[in-house]
């Protein structure tokens, strides 16, 4: 089946009232159209490429005729059954051939209407993917640029309250890290703290300004028990030894200890016969009359009046070791509290050192007179004169040390708290322009999340279009069938080049 003429056409384009001539042969296999520029071959062409696409021709009237005797009508072609035609004219050239090149490089051929349509539209994806790339590389930059913003900022404020908070130890590694966790802190409490008044930043600033004393230690008050000292040494001295008197000796007790200690030096290895005071002979009566005056008995008491004098002295060491601390070192609201404390504990100890001494010199007499009953006089201190009286005082003393030790550890506490307060205005007078900042670096973050993936998106949808023109074996083949359709022979002929 094939077209044999065009009985008629009117009213389409050049040709206005057209019939076929009937000297005008029918078309042949070959056929050969020639004829001046706008005497209608492209028209005809068209017409062609009407029953190509069976398209209705929709204007004119165009009557077709075929080699099985049927018209058919150009406004009907789309309904009809009709040959198969394939048009290559100045048109289909335009929208299935595009050459790309510069005019002195050898041009890239896209054969194919689809394939056209496809390079152009990774063209348009090009010139889409530079605007993205340079829309992304922008929203990055303004991403950088406020988040360096924001960094600086709390680089710049950290620095601010590390130095205006010198002394703090809490304080003295701030950094931005800090910083940002403090103004977490402070966007995490509700109500939002308020800021401080002139006043208070004052009373901080004086506060976190102020500097604990050294710890002052405990006194240890020593024990002893005067009141039953006294006892012991009233006792001692109501007691008297019994021996063979010698007058001289017990009358004068000088004499008598100075016989005592040389009748020692003449016993044992030192024994002799022979006084070494005067060097006559040491007589036997002499030396058992002098056993005598000074048998076990008085030795015994005097070691026991000996004792009570060595625990005497040890009792005043320990009282004079007694060292009060300086009242320099309490804190002013406890310095005068202290200084009478100390005063009145030193009183008592004074008193009792002089007791001790008062017992000290009776018991000395009475060893020098060990044969005589004494008693303690009128006019010597009196049993109220206790070792007990001097625990209390120190331990008011004592006292008066814990609230010293109180003070430091609050006053730390204190301390801490202002340089903390301070810490807190500082950062909340910030807040509004991190807030701006963050908002802005969120922002910028934002963006850039929405357009940061376009450029992946089109170079994807590039690469898949490319892949589709890429794969042109079979276009090529079809153009191969078409061109052997047409010219009746196969020797031009489309091959891939891979």
């Amino acid at each position: 089946m094939r077209i044999t003429r065009l009985p008629k056409i009117k009213g389409y384009r050049v040709f206005r009232d057209f019939t076929w001539p009937d000297v005008l042969h029918d078309f042949a296999r070959f056929n050969v159209i020639y004829g001046w520029n706008g005497s209608g071959k492209t028209t005809l062409s068209s017409l062609f490429e009407n029953l190509q696409d069976k398209r209705a021709v929709s204007n004119g009237d165009v009557v077709f005729a075929l080699d099985d005797r049927r018209t058919v009508s150009g406004g009907s072609i789309a309904e009809e059954s009709l040959p198969q035609v394939r048009v290559f004219n100045r048109d289909f050239v335009v929208r299935t051939i595009e050459a790309i090149g510069e005019s002195n490089v050898a041009p890239i051929y896209y054969l194919g209407k689809e394939s056209i349509d496809k390079q152009k539209q990774i063209e348009s994806l090009r010139d889409e993917l530079q605007k993205a790339v340079e829309t992304s590389t922008r929203a990055e930059s303004k991403k950088r640029k406020a988040e360096q913003a924001l960094d600086g900022f709390c680089i710049e404020k950290a620095k601010l309250v590390k130095e205006a908070l010198l002394g703090s130890p809490e304080h003295a590694n701030y950094d931005k890290r800090r910083f940002r966790q403090a103004v977490a802190k402070i966007k995490g409490v509700s109500p939002r703290p308020q800021p401080l008044s002139d006043e208070e930043k004052a009373a901080f600033r004086k506060q976190k300004e102020l500097k604990p004393k050294v710890t002052i230690p405990k006194i240890l008050a020593p024990s002893m028990d005067i009141v039953d000292l006294k006892s012991r040494v009233s006792t001692l001295l109501g007691r008297s030894v019994v021996s063979q008197v010698i007058t001289d000796l017990a009358n004068d007790p000088a004499v008598g200890a100075w016989v005592q200690r040389g009748l020692s030096l003449h016993r044992g290895e030192r024994e002799t016969d022979t006084c070494r005071f005067c060097g006559n002979e040491f007589s036997t009566h002499r030396r058992v009359e002098l056993e005598a005056h000074f048998n076990n008995a008085f030795a015994s008491f005097q070691d026991e009046v000996e004792q009570e004098i060595k625990e005497i002295n040890r009792l005043r060491e320990s009282l004079e070791a007694v060292a009060f601390p300086d009242t320099s070192r309490f804190y002013e609201n406890l310095a005068e509290e202290a200084e009478k404390a100390i005063f009145t504990a030193k009183e008592i100890i004074r008193e009792a050192v002089h007791v001790l001494d008062s017992l000290k010199a009776t018991l000395e007499k009475k060893k020098a007179n060990p044969f005589e009953s004494l008693t303690l006089e009128a006019g010597e201190p009196n049993a109220e004169s206790s070792g007990e009286s001097i625990a209390p005082v120190i331990e008011t003393v004592n006292q008066i040390i814990d609230k010293h030790e109180s003070i430091t550890e609050n006053l730390t506490t204190e301390i801490r708290e202002a340089f903390r307060a301070l810490e807190r205005d500082y950062v909340l007078e910030a807040v509004p322009r991190f807030d701006e900042l963050e908002k802005s670096a969120e922002d910028a973050k934002t963006a850039l999340g929405q357009v940061q993936g376009k450029p992946s998106e089109i170079r994807e949808s590039i690469a898949s279009i490319e892949r589709e023109i890429i794969e042109h074996r079979r276009p090529a083949e079809e153009l191969n069938q078409e061109l052997r359709a047409y010219l009746g022979r196969d020797e031009l002929k489309f091959d891939i080049n891979l």
